[in-house]
């Protein structure tokens, strides 16, 4: 079960350059990223720059207004094909030539400036100029729902009022997340050998740290700081540490079968011992089943899979 808020915008245009620079690392993994001078000096169309890998990513910051029913100015507004146009030229005088521009904004997303925009970047690119991207304001509300960093960084005051059962949760839901891939349900037989034991180490920076990184990639798609040592009920942090507990003994029988020749990783997991077999779903199995108690105490959905059906013990 996930848990989302929707997040009110910045009211200042500072505080939307600082969210922006703050999602921008999480984003791209650049703690080097940084703000594009300071107030009152000219800018080039660029706000926030930092890196993404090997190219240079520039964005500007549009905290746009509206008015609500009552009158009152809020953050929102419209973005234009006229305010991507007059945006994307003023970047273009950014030193050094940027390889990507991003436009932040809190305006709800809108299709045809969205469409717009990738008509825009197709055409740039092919030109051998950078291209050019939007961020309305779900993308930072999706950032601020997956990143508990974030929500603290930058919404302390509203998240003040969150009860511990909620945040419980959203740790919860983070490790429910990585006990569903595919690592807690697959045979062994159709494994392949790297992701099989990326996946097993990946849970157990999730069950310690809170943070559920991308498979391929390792970019962190999610973070609850603290893991299972931050939940509030005790007999729930007991029972992670023995989950903890057996996804490791998962990954030692299968380094230690690995080395004594009882596994091969020939493409795919050769397990070559039925008996390594049977531990190693002995393992996995016993560390969702103890997870599922803890979602089942929470009142929580929890993780189904093959390996909790018929799992005889090593």
């Amino acid at each position: 079960m996930t848990f989302t808020r929707d997040y009110e915008r910045p009211l200042y245009w500072q505080d939307f350059e600082t969210l922006t620079l703050a999602v921008f690392r999480v984003q791209y993994g650049d703690k080097d990223a940084q703000k594009n001078g300071r107030a009152g000096q000219k800018q080039h169309g660029v706000d926030v720059f930092g890196r993404d890998g090997n190219q240079l990513v520039g964005v500007q910051c549009k905290r746009l207004k509206e008015h609500d029913k009552s009158g009152q100015v809020s953050a929102g507004g419209v973005i234009t094909q006229k305010l991507i146009t007059e945006e994307v030229a003023a970047a273009e005088t950014f030193t050094p030539t940027l390889d990507r521009f991003v436009i932040a904004t809190t305006a709800e997303s809108d299709t045809n400036a969205q469409r717009y925009a990738n008509e825009l970047d197709e055409q740039r690119l092919a030109a051998g100029k950078f291209g050019v991207k939007l961020w309305f304001w779900e993308h930072f509300n999706g950032y601020l729902n997956s990143n508990d960093e974030l929500q603290q960084a930058y919404y302390r005051d509203v998240l003040r009022t969150r009860p511990p059962e909620l945040h419980d949760r959203f740790i919860l839901s983070t490790i429910a997340m990585a006990f569903s891939r595919n690592v807690f349900a697959d045979p062994m037989h159709i494994e392949s050998p790297e992701p099989f034991k990326k996946a097993l180490e990946d849970t157990q920076m999730v069950l310690d740290t809170g943070e559920l990184r991308d498979r391929r990639s390792g970019t962190i798609i999610r973070k609850a700081p603290g893991g299972r040592n931050d939940v509030s009920v005790a007999a729930w942090r007991e029972l992670l540490k023995s989950a903890r507990a057996s996804v490791g003994q998962a990954l030692k029988t299968y380094k230690e079968a690995l080395r004594s020749g009882k596994i091969v990783e020939s493409g795919v997991v050769d397990v070559r011992d039925r008996r390594v077999r049977i531990t190693l779903d002995h393992f996995r199995a016993e560390a969702l089943g103890t997870v599922n108690e803890v979602l089942r105490a929470a009142g929580m959905d929890e993780v189904d899979s093959p390996l909790l059906d018929g799992i005889r013990r090593p």
